[in-house]
């Protein structure tokens, strides 16, 4: 059995393996931590960066497809 610490490592290792990948692929993760866990819509966002509509929410898109597919996920 796995213990807390050990799942907080892994747990962070994933994150900072994505974060990574992100920048390679010209990904915002910032943007993505923003909707997910700050809450902000994709339409505030959009407003306050000055993008095209649909930006941040193509940005999220992106995000977690690339998340999903670093675990091994379909």
């Amino acid at each position: 059995a796995e213990n807390a610490s050990e799942a907080h490592a892994r747990m962070i290792n994933s994150y900072t393996l994505w974060a990574r990948d992100c920048a390679k692929n010209k990904i915002s993760h910032a943007m993505v931590i923003d909707v997910l866990c700050y809450g902000f819509s994709c339409r505030m966002i959009d407003c306050d960066r000055r993008l095209r509509n649909g930006a941040t929410r193509e940005n999220l898109m992106k995000g977690l497809t690339l998340y999903c597919r670093l675990q091994g996920w379909r």
